[in-house]
């Protein structure tokens, strides 16, 4: 699985060039999955985890983009980081729906997709895009697409439910194949029942407010459909 090669870990004032785009992702997940009644992101092998399971998946892949290091290679965690892009669509939808002239979304999309990372450094290049004003919300998503294709490369947790109902010798040669580790499918995250609920929705509250000075995390207690 391709999470974020050493090159490609260019960072600006001491954060990652997505880290606005993460943050915003990560504050639409941390509501879903904290609200009374949360929404499938349509990545399956994501949406099966408890909610206890998502919050612990969340906080790894949030302090992975944001303050570097390695993600597990097992397919949970490339369906999570999957599912954050689905977090950010829902969150483009709601931007563009509110009649809040709120462009934080929008103006983080397109600062992600005007940002060119070579081996030198970044480069910001003055694409000429919509601005973010418009209210095209098939280009929104259309730019979203391309920014999830540039960094999640391989996509075989699409193949969980193939996968799941394999035999064991069809499971081996699918690792073998593409060169994925024996447990890539087997690893189970841990539940939040035996963590703490409060440490890590700080946690990855934490995360979202980086350097900001603005509220961007409201209170969360633990929901009652926790796990």
């Amino acid at each position: 699985m391709h999470i974020i090669t050493r090159d490609e870990w260019i960072v600006t004032n001491s954060q990652p060039w997505w880290a606005k785009l993460f943050r915003l992702a990560l504050r639409e997940a941390l509501h879903s999955v904290s609200g009374r009644e949360p929404q499938e992101t349509g990545v399956v092998v994501y949406d099966r985890l408890t909610h206890g399971q998502q919050l612990g998946q969340l906080m790894t892949a949030g302090r992975v983009l944001l303050e570097g290091g390695k993600m597990p290679q097992v397919i949970q965690s490339e369906g999570t980081l999957a599912a954050l892009f689905g977090y950010l669509r829902r969150a483009v939808r709601a931007e563009l729906q509110s009649a809040k002239p709120d462009f934080a979304v929008r103006d983080a999309v397109l600062e992600a997709a005007r940002t060119t990372v070579t081996a030198d450094g970044i480069e910001h290049v003055g694409t000429a895009l919509m601005p973010a004003s418009s209210t095209d919300e098939e280009q929104w998503l259309g730019l979203v697409a391309e920014l999830e294709a540039r960094i999640v490369r391989h996509r075989y947790f699409e193949e969980f439910e193939e996968l799941e109902s394999a035999s064991f010798v069809e499971r081996d040669d699918f690792l073998s194949e593409r060169g994925l580790p024996w447990d890539y499918c087997s690893w189970r995250p841990v539940d939040l029942e035996d963590q703490d609920f409060d440490d890590v929705t700080d946690e990855i509250a934490r995360l979202i407010e980086g350097d900001s000075e603005d509220e961007l995390v409201p209170e969360f207690s633990a929901p009652d459909n926790l796990s």
